[in-house]
Protein backbone atom coordinates (compact mmCIF):
# COMPACT_ATOMS: atom_id res chain seq x y z
CA UNK A 1 0.00 0.00 0.00
CA UNK A 2 2.85 2.37 0.86
CA UNK A 3 4.37 1.74 -2.54
CA UNK A 4 1.09 2.57 -4.28
CA UNK A 5 0.79 5.85 -2.38
CA UNK A 6 4.30 6.89 -3.30
CA UNK A 7 3.67 6.17 -6.98
CA UNK A 8 0.47 8.20 -6.99
CA UNK A 9 2.25 11.16 -5.45
CA UNK A 10 5.02 10.95 -8.02
CA UNK A 11 2.78 10.59 -11.07
CA UNK A 12 0.57 13.58 -10.32
CA UNK A 13 0.35 14.71 -13.93
CA UNK A 14 2.67 17.69 -13.49
CA UNK A 15 5.10 18.57 -16.29
CA UNK A 16 8.20 18.69 -14.15
CA UNK A 17 10.44 19.35 -17.17
CA UNK A 18 8.60 22.61 -17.83
CA UNK A 19 9.09 23.65 -14.22
CA UNK A 20 12.88 23.57 -14.47
CA UNK A 21 14.57 26.93 -15.11
CA UNK A 22 16.23 27.54 -18.46
CA UNK A 23 19.71 27.47 -16.92
CA UNK A 24 19.23 23.92 -15.65
CA UNK A 25 17.83 22.71 -18.96
CA UNK A 26 20.70 24.25 -20.90
CA UNK A 27 23.13 22.53 -18.53
CA UNK A 28 21.40 19.20 -19.22
CA UNK A 29 21.57 19.78 -22.97
CA UNK A 30 25.30 20.44 -22.73
CA UNK A 31 25.88 16.74 -22.02
CA UNK A 32 24.33 15.69 -25.35
CA UNK A 33 26.13 15.42 -28.69
CA UNK A 34 25.52 18.59 -30.67
CA UNK A 35 23.16 16.88 -33.16
CA UNK A 36 20.98 15.47 -30.38
CA UNK A 37 20.95 18.79 -28.55
CA UNK A 38 19.66 20.53 -31.67
CA UNK A 39 16.97 17.88 -32.20
CA UNK A 40 15.44 18.81 -28.85
CA UNK A 41 13.96 21.82 -30.68
CA UNK A 42 11.04 19.45 -31.34
CA UNK A 43 10.25 19.42 -27.61
CA UNK A 44 8.05 22.44 -26.86
CA UNK A 45 9.58 23.34 -23.50
CA UNK A 46 13.14 23.10 -24.84
CA UNK A 47 12.39 25.01 -28.05
CA UNK A 48 15.60 26.88 -29.03
CA UNK A 49 17.46 26.48 -25.74
CA UNK A 50 20.24 24.67 -27.62
CA UNK A 51 21.26 28.08 -28.97
CA UNK A 52 22.45 28.96 -25.47
CA UNK A 53 24.82 26.02 -25.09
CA UNK A 54 28.01 27.04 -23.24
CA UNK A 55 30.13 24.47 -25.13
CA UNK A 56 30.19 23.59 -28.82
CA UNK A 57 31.72 20.26 -29.78
CA UNK A 58 31.98 19.62 -33.52
CA UNK A 59 33.38 16.12 -33.85
CA UNK A 60 33.12 14.46 -37.25
CA UNK A 61 33.21 11.01 -35.60
CA UNK A 62 30.02 11.86 -33.72
CA UNK A 63 28.41 13.61 -36.67
CA UNK A 64 29.03 10.78 -39.14
CA UNK A 65 27.60 7.96 -37.07
CA UNK A 66 25.72 5.54 -39.38
CA UNK A 67 22.51 5.95 -37.38
CA UNK A 68 22.47 9.63 -38.31
CA UNK A 69 22.02 8.75 -41.99
CA UNK A 70 19.02 7.02 -43.50
CA UNK A 71 21.14 4.81 -45.79
CA UNK A 72 23.55 3.82 -43.02
CA UNK A 73 26.42 4.38 -45.45
CA UNK A 74 28.55 7.52 -45.60
CA UNK A 75 30.66 8.89 -48.41
CA UNK A 76 32.94 11.19 -46.43
CA UNK A 77 34.16 13.03 -49.53
CA UNK A 78 30.66 13.98 -50.62
CA UNK A 79 29.50 14.82 -47.12
CA UNK A 80 32.20 17.41 -46.29
CA UNK A 81 30.09 20.27 -47.74
CA UNK A 82 27.11 18.93 -45.79
CA UNK A 83 29.11 18.98 -42.56
CA UNK A 84 30.38 22.50 -43.29
CA UNK A 85 26.84 23.72 -43.97
CA UNK A 86 25.66 22.18 -40.70
CA UNK A 87 28.39 24.01 -38.79
CA UNK A 88 27.65 27.34 -40.46
CA UNK A 89 23.97 27.05 -39.54
CA UNK A 90 24.69 26.14 -35.92
CA UNK A 91 27.03 29.10 -35.47
CA UNK A 92 24.63 31.45 -37.21
CA UNK A 93 21.79 30.62 -34.80
CA UNK A 94 23.87 30.36 -31.64
CA UNK A 95 23.01 33.24 -29.28
CA UNK A 96 25.25 32.91 -26.24
CA UNK A 97 27.49 35.96 -25.79
CA UNK A 98 30.43 33.94 -24.43
CA UNK A 99 31.29 30.25 -24.62
CA UNK A 100 33.36 28.06 -22.33
CA UNK A 101 34.60 25.47 -24.80
CA UNK A 102 34.90 25.11 -28.57
CA UNK A 103 36.10 21.79 -30.02
CA UNK A 104 36.75 21.27 -33.70
CA UNK A 105 37.79 17.66 -34.45
CA UNK A 106 38.33 16.24 -37.93
CA UNK A 107 39.32 12.60 -37.52
CA UNK A 108 37.56 10.93 -40.47
CA UNK A 109 37.31 13.69 -43.05
CA UNK A 110 40.14 15.53 -44.78
CA UNK A 111 39.11 19.17 -45.03
CA UNK A 112 41.97 19.76 -47.47
CA UNK A 113 39.87 18.09 -50.15
CA UNK A 114 37.59 21.13 -50.21
CA UNK A 115 39.34 24.50 -50.75
CA UNK A 116 36.40 26.49 -49.44
CA UNK A 117 36.73 24.64 -46.14
CA UNK A 118 39.96 26.51 -45.33
CA UNK A 119 38.05 29.79 -45.27
CA UNK A 120 35.30 28.12 -43.24
CA UNK A 121 37.72 26.79 -40.64
CA UNK A 122 39.26 30.23 -40.11
CA UNK A 123 35.83 31.81 -39.71
CA UNK A 124 34.73 29.09 -37.24
CA UNK A 125 37.79 29.67 -35.08
CA UNK A 126 37.29 33.45 -35.26
CA UNK A 127 33.72 32.89 -34.12
CA UNK A 128 34.99 31.12 -31.00
CA UNK A 129 37.56 33.82 -30.28
CA UNK A 130 34.94 36.56 -30.76
CA UNK A 131 32.72 34.75 -28.24
CA UNK A 132 35.53 34.95 -25.64
CA UNK A 133 36.06 31.19 -25.63
CA UNK A 134 38.03 29.86 -22.64
CA UNK A 135 39.03 26.47 -24.05
CA UNK A 136 39.84 25.93 -27.73
CA UNK A 137 40.66 22.49 -29.12
CA UNK A 138 41.45 22.16 -32.85
CA UNK A 139 42.26 18.66 -34.08
CA UNK A 140 43.12 17.97 -37.73
CA UNK A 141 44.47 14.42 -37.32
CA UNK A 142 48.07 13.26 -37.37
CA UNK A 143 49.05 14.75 -40.73
CA UNK A 144 49.86 18.46 -40.62
CA UNK A 145 47.10 20.58 -42.08
CA UNK A 146 48.77 23.37 -44.08
CA UNK A 147 46.10 26.01 -43.63
CA UNK A 148 47.27 29.00 -41.59
CA UNK A 149 45.54 29.34 -38.26
CA UNK A 150 43.99 32.79 -37.72
CA UNK A 151 46.34 35.04 -35.75
CA UNK A 152 43.50 36.11 -33.46
CA UNK A 153 44.05 32.88 -31.50
CA UNK A 154 47.40 34.14 -30.26
CA UNK A 155 46.11 37.51 -29.07
CA UNK A 156 43.07 36.24 -27.17
CA UNK A 157 42.81 37.61 -23.64
CA UNK A 158 40.20 35.02 -22.62
CA UNK A 159 41.73 31.69 -23.65
CA UNK A 160 42.68 29.58 -20.63
CA UNK A 161 43.40 26.31 -22.45
CA UNK A 162 44.58 25.83 -26.05
CA UNK A 163 45.08 22.45 -27.74
CA UNK A 164 46.23 22.16 -31.35
CA UNK A 165 46.84 18.88 -33.21
CA UNK A 166 47.95 18.46 -36.81
CA UNK A 167 48.30 22.19 -37.48
CA UNK A 168 50.88 24.51 -38.97
CA UNK A 169 51.78 27.74 -37.19
CA UNK A 170 53.58 30.28 -39.35
CA UNK A 171 55.14 33.65 -38.49
CA UNK A 172 53.27 35.63 -35.84
CA UNK A 173 53.61 39.39 -35.51
CA UNK A 174 52.25 39.39 -31.97
CA UNK A 175 51.55 36.85 -29.21
CA UNK A 176 49.72 37.96 -26.10
CA UNK A 177 47.63 35.40 -24.24
CA UNK A 178 47.66 36.65 -20.67
CA UNK A 179 45.03 34.22 -19.37
CA UNK A 180 46.38 31.04 -20.98
CA UNK A 181 47.32 28.41 -18.40
CA UNK A 182 47.49 25.20 -20.49
CA UNK A 183 49.07 24.92 -23.95
CA UNK A 184 49.17 21.58 -25.80
CA UNK A 185 50.76 21.24 -29.25
CA UNK A 186 50.84 17.82 -30.93
CA UNK A 187 52.09 17.04 -34.43
CA UNK A 188 52.40 20.75 -35.03
CA UNK A 189 54.77 22.33 -37.54
CA UNK A 190 56.32 25.44 -36.01
CA UNK A 191 59.78 26.98 -36.09
CA UNK A 192 61.79 27.17 -32.88
CA UNK A 193 61.76 30.96 -32.78
CA UNK A 194 57.96 31.06 -33.29
CA UNK A 195 57.44 28.49 -30.54
CA UNK A 196 59.63 30.50 -28.17
CA UNK A 197 57.64 33.61 -29.04
CA UNK A 198 54.39 31.82 -28.22
CA UNK A 199 55.71 30.58 -24.88
CA UNK A 200 57.07 34.01 -23.96
CA UNK A 201 53.72 35.60 -24.82
CA UNK A 202 51.84 33.48 -22.26
CA UNK A 203 52.70 35.13 -18.95
CA UNK A 204 50.31 32.90 -16.92
CA UNK A 205 51.20 29.59 -18.58
CA UNK A 206 51.40 26.72 -16.06
CA UNK A 207 51.31 23.55 -18.19
CA UNK A 208 53.12 23.07 -21.50
CA UNK A 209 52.66 19.83 -23.50
CA UNK A 210 54.67 19.27 -26.68
CA UNK A 211 54.46 16.07 -28.72
CA UNK A 212 56.26 15.39 -32.00
CA UNK A 213 56.90 19.04 -32.80
CA UNK A 214 58.50 19.04 -36.23
CA UNK A 215 62.09 20.35 -36.37
CA UNK A 216 62.17 21.09 -32.64
CA UNK A 217 65.87 21.18 -31.67
CA UNK A 218 66.06 23.47 -28.65
CA UNK A 219 63.56 24.19 -25.94
CA UNK A 220 64.69 27.18 -23.91
CA UNK A 221 62.42 29.26 -21.75
CA UNK A 222 62.50 30.85 -18.32
CA UNK A 223 58.83 31.75 -17.92
CA UNK A 224 58.50 31.49 -14.11
CA UNK A 225 54.84 30.41 -14.17
CA UNK A 226 55.43 27.18 -16.14
CA UNK A 227 55.51 24.35 -13.62
CA UNK A 228 54.72 21.28 -15.73
CA UNK A 229 56.34 20.24 -19.00
CA UNK A 230 55.20 17.19 -20.98
CA UNK A 231 57.37 16.41 -23.97
CA UNK A 232 57.45 13.63 -26.58
CA UNK A 233 60.20 13.68 -29.20
CA UNK A 234 62.17 11.41 -31.55
CA UNK A 235 65.24 13.53 -32.38
CA UNK A 236 68.04 15.15 -30.39
CA UNK A 237 66.83 17.93 -28.13
CA UNK A 238 68.40 20.53 -25.85
CA UNK A 239 66.37 21.31 -22.74
CA UNK A 240 66.95 24.50 -20.76
CA UNK A 241 63.99 25.18 -18.45
CA UNK A 242 65.19 26.38 -15.03
CA UNK A 243 61.74 27.00 -13.55
CA UNK A 244 59.99 23.75 -14.48
CA UNK A 245 59.00 21.68 -11.43
CA UNK A 246 57.36 18.62 -13.05
CA UNK A 247 58.81 17.00 -16.18
CA UNK A 248 57.30 14.13 -18.19
CA UNK A 249 59.51 12.79 -20.98
CA UNK A 250 58.50 10.22 -23.59
CA UNK A 251 61.23 8.99 -25.93
CA UNK A 252 59.64 7.62 -29.08
CA UNK A 253 62.90 6.37 -30.64
CA UNK A 254 66.59 6.67 -29.67
CA UNK A 255 67.29 10.40 -29.36
CA UNK A 256 69.79 12.23 -27.19
CA UNK A 257 68.46 14.68 -24.62
CA UNK A 258 70.90 17.35 -23.51
CA UNK A 259 69.80 18.88 -20.21
CA UNK A 260 71.27 22.33 -19.55
CA UNK A 261 69.27 23.59 -16.57
CA UNK A 262 66.38 21.97 -14.69
CA UNK A 263 67.39 23.28 -11.29
CA UNK A 264 63.81 23.68 -9.97
CA UNK A 265 62.75 20.14 -10.89
CA UNK A 266 60.91 18.19 -8.17
CA UNK A 267 59.29 15.38 -10.14
CA UNK A 268 60.26 13.55 -13.34
CA UNK A 269 58.59 10.73 -15.29
CA UNK A 270 60.46 8.85 -18.00
CA UNK A 271 58.74 6.73 -20.66
CA UNK A 272 60.71 4.73 -23.19
CA UNK A 273 60.16 1.67 -25.36
CA UNK A 274 63.51 1.86 -27.15
CA UNK A 275 67.06 2.61 -26.11
CA UNK A 276 68.06 6.09 -25.00
CA UNK A 277 71.48 7.39 -25.92
CA UNK A 278 73.61 8.11 -22.86
CA UNK A 279 70.73 7.43 -20.46
CA UNK A 280 73.07 7.19 -17.48
CA UNK A 281 74.47 10.65 -18.09
CA UNK A 282 70.92 11.95 -18.41
CA UNK A 283 69.86 10.09 -15.30
CA UNK A 284 72.48 11.84 -13.16
CA UNK A 285 70.69 15.14 -13.78
CA UNK A 286 67.62 13.75 -12.00
CA UNK A 287 69.23 12.46 -8.78
CA UNK A 288 68.08 15.42 -6.70
CA UNK A 289 64.38 15.33 -7.55
CA UNK A 290 61.87 14.23 -4.91
CA UNK A 291 59.74 11.99 -7.14
CA UNK A 292 60.90 9.85 -10.04
CA UNK A 293 58.80 7.48 -12.14
CA UNK A 294 60.02 4.95 -14.70
CA UNK A 295 57.68 3.45 -17.29
CA UNK A 296 58.03 0.78 -20.00
CA UNK A 297 61.71 -0.09 -20.46
CA UNK A 298 63.33 3.09 -19.16
CA UNK A 299 64.34 1.58 -15.80
CA UNK A 300 65.84 -1.51 -17.43
CA UNK A 301 68.05 0.61 -19.69
CA UNK A 302 70.03 2.03 -16.78
CA UNK A 303 73.51 0.60 -16.28
CA UNK A 304 73.33 -0.66 -12.72
CA UNK A 305 76.92 -0.50 -11.64
CA UNK A 306 78.11 1.20 -8.50
CA UNK A 307 80.43 3.59 -10.31
CA UNK A 308 77.59 4.78 -12.54
CA UNK A 309 74.81 5.05 -9.97
CA UNK A 310 75.15 8.07 -7.64
CA UNK A 311 73.39 8.81 -4.37
CA UNK A 312 69.85 10.11 -4.84
CA UNK A 313 67.54 12.34 -2.83
CA UNK A 314 64.41 10.57 -4.07
CA UNK A 315 61.48 10.42 -1.67
CA UNK A 316 59.14 8.55 -4.00
CA UNK A 317 60.14 5.92 -6.56
CA UNK A 318 57.58 4.48 -8.98
CA UNK A 319 58.67 1.71 -11.37
CA UNK A 320 56.16 0.32 -13.87
CA UNK A 321 58.00 -2.05 -16.16
CA UNK A 322 57.99 -5.28 -18.10
CA UNK A 323 59.33 -7.99 -15.80
CA UNK A 324 62.83 -9.27 -16.49
CA UNK A 325 64.71 -11.81 -14.45
CA UNK A 326 67.56 -9.40 -13.69
CA UNK A 327 65.25 -6.60 -12.51
CA UNK A 328 65.91 -7.41 -8.87
CA UNK A 329 69.58 -6.56 -9.30
CA UNK A 330 68.59 -3.04 -10.35
CA UNK A 331 66.37 -2.67 -7.27
CA UNK A 332 69.34 -3.55 -5.07
CA UNK A 333 71.50 -0.79 -6.51
CA UNK A 334 68.69 1.75 -6.27
CA UNK A 335 67.85 0.95 -2.65
CA UNK A 336 71.50 1.09 -1.65
CA UNK A 337 71.74 4.62 -3.00
CA UNK A 338 68.36 6.04 -1.94
CA UNK A 339 68.48 6.72 1.81
CA UNK A 340 65.73 9.38 1.63
CA UNK A 341 63.14 7.08 0.05
CA UNK A 342 59.68 7.27 1.70
CA UNK A 343 57.51 5.44 -0.84
CA UNK A 344 58.34 2.60 -3.23
CA UNK A 345 55.87 1.44 -5.90
CA UNK A 346 56.74 -1.48 -8.19
CA UNK A 347 54.25 -2.61 -10.86
CA UNK A 348 54.72 -5.49 -13.30
CA UNK A 349 53.31 -4.94 -16.79
CA UNK A 350 53.61 -8.64 -17.66
CA UNK A 351 51.36 -10.51 -15.17
CA UNK A 352 52.63 -13.92 -14.18
CA UNK A 353 56.33 -13.09 -14.54
CA UNK A 354 59.00 -13.58 -11.89
CA UNK A 355 61.49 -11.08 -10.48
CA UNK A 356 64.28 -13.60 -10.51
CA UNK A 357 66.73 -13.97 -7.64
CA UNK A 358 69.99 -12.21 -6.79
CA UNK A 359 72.86 -12.56 -4.32
CA UNK A 360 73.18 -8.79 -3.98
CA UNK A 361 70.92 -8.62 -0.95
CA UNK A 362 73.82 -10.04 1.03
CA UNK A 363 75.63 -6.79 0.32
CA UNK A 364 72.61 -4.89 1.68
CA UNK A 365 72.46 -6.85 4.92
CA UNK A 366 73.71 -3.86 6.94
CA UNK A 367 71.81 -1.26 4.88
CA UNK A 368 69.05 0.68 6.64
CA UNK A 369 66.11 2.40 4.94
CA UNK A 370 65.47 5.12 7.56
CA UNK A 371 62.63 6.98 5.82
CA UNK A 372 60.75 4.26 3.93
CA UNK A 373 57.11 4.07 5.08
CA UNK A 374 55.08 2.62 2.21
CA UNK A 375 55.81 -0.20 -0.23
CA UNK A 376 53.38 -1.33 -2.94
CA UNK A 377 54.24 -4.28 -5.20
CA UNK A 378 51.70 -5.36 -7.81
CA UNK A 379 51.39 -7.85 -10.65
CA UNK A 380 54.10 -10.45 -9.93
CA UNK A 381 53.30 -14.13 -9.75
CA UNK A 382 53.25 -16.08 -6.52
CA UNK A 383 55.34 -17.99 -5.53
CA UNK A 384 58.25 -15.75 -6.47
CA UNK A 385 61.55 -16.13 -4.64
CA UNK A 386 62.78 -12.77 -5.88
CA UNK A 387 59.71 -11.09 -4.40
CA UNK A 388 60.32 -12.84 -1.09
CA UNK A 389 63.93 -11.63 -1.13
CA UNK A 390 62.83 -8.06 -1.71
CA UNK A 391 60.08 -8.19 0.92
CA UNK A 392 62.43 -9.72 3.53
CA UNK A 393 65.05 -7.02 3.02
CA UNK A 394 62.53 -4.17 3.15
CA UNK A 395 60.85 -5.45 6.32
CA UNK A 396 64.20 -5.96 8.04
CA UNK A 397 65.71 -2.62 7.04
CA UNK A 398 62.80 -0.15 7.12
CA UNK A 399 62.67 1.11 10.71
CA UNK A 400 59.69 3.41 10.00
CA UNK A 401 57.71 1.08 7.76
CA UNK A 402 53.94 1.56 8.05
CA UNK A 403 52.62 -0.80 5.39
CA UNK A 404 53.74 -3.20 2.70
CA UNK A 405 51.05 -4.02 0.15
CA UNK A 406 51.53 -7.01 -2.17
CA UNK A 407 48.89 -7.48 -4.86
CA UNK A 408 49.90 -10.65 -6.72
CA UNK A 409 49.05 -11.46 -10.30
CA UNK A 410 45.83 -13.42 -10.72
CA UNK A 411 47.50 -15.36 -13.53
CA UNK A 412 46.94 -19.07 -12.78
CA UNK A 413 46.80 -18.70 -8.98
CA UNK A 414 47.52 -21.80 -6.90
CA UNK A 415 45.98 -21.59 -3.43
CA UNK A 416 48.48 -23.96 -1.80
CA UNK A 417 51.43 -22.06 -3.24
CA UNK A 418 49.97 -18.72 -2.14
CA UNK A 419 49.50 -20.06 1.39
CA UNK A 420 53.13 -21.20 1.49
CA UNK A 421 54.26 -17.81 0.18
CA UNK A 422 52.27 -15.90 2.81
CA UNK A 423 53.58 -18.17 5.55
CA UNK A 424 57.16 -17.38 4.53
CA UNK A 425 56.35 -13.70 4.20
CA UNK A 426 54.95 -13.51 7.71
CA UNK A 427 57.98 -15.26 9.18
CA UNK A 428 60.27 -12.35 8.31
CA UNK A 429 61.23 -10.03 11.19
CA UNK A 430 60.02 -6.44 11.01
CA UNK A 431 62.22 -3.54 12.05
CA UNK A 432 59.14 -1.40 12.60
CA UNK A 433 56.55 -2.45 15.18
CA UNK A 434 53.94 -0.47 13.20
CA UNK A 435 54.53 -2.32 9.94
CA UNK A 436 51.45 -3.96 8.43
CA UNK A 437 51.68 -6.53 5.67
CA UNK A 438 48.73 -6.54 3.28
CA UNK A 439 48.56 -9.49 0.88
CA UNK A 440 45.66 -9.18 -1.54
CA UNK A 441 42.76 -8.19 0.68
CA UNK A 442 44.15 -9.66 3.89
CA UNK A 443 45.97 -7.60 6.54
CA UNK A 444 48.66 -9.22 8.72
Amino acid sequence: MASTTMDSNTNDGRDRLSELPDEILVHILSFLPILDAIRTVLIRRLDNLWTLLPSLNFNDTEYFKPENWHTGEIDYGEEIPHFARFMRNVLMFHKRVSIDKFLLHFCNIDMREDESSITDIKSWIRFAIDRKVKELNVHFGYIVFDSILPCCIFTSQFLVKLELLGCKIEQLSQVQMRSLKILSLKYVEVENKVLNKIISGCSSLQVLALAEIYELEKLRFSVPSIEKLYITFDSDLLLDCPNVKILNILFSSMPRLQVVDVSSLREVSIWSCDGIDEIDELFKRFCNVEVIKFYDESFQQLIFQEQYFPQTRWKRLHIESWAKEDLLFGFCIVLRNSPHLEELIIICNAPGRDLGVTNDFNVLSSCVMPQLKTVIIRGYKVPCQGLLQLAEFLLKSSVNMEKMVILPSMYEPVVAEEFKFVKQLLSFPRASSNARVIFGSEVY
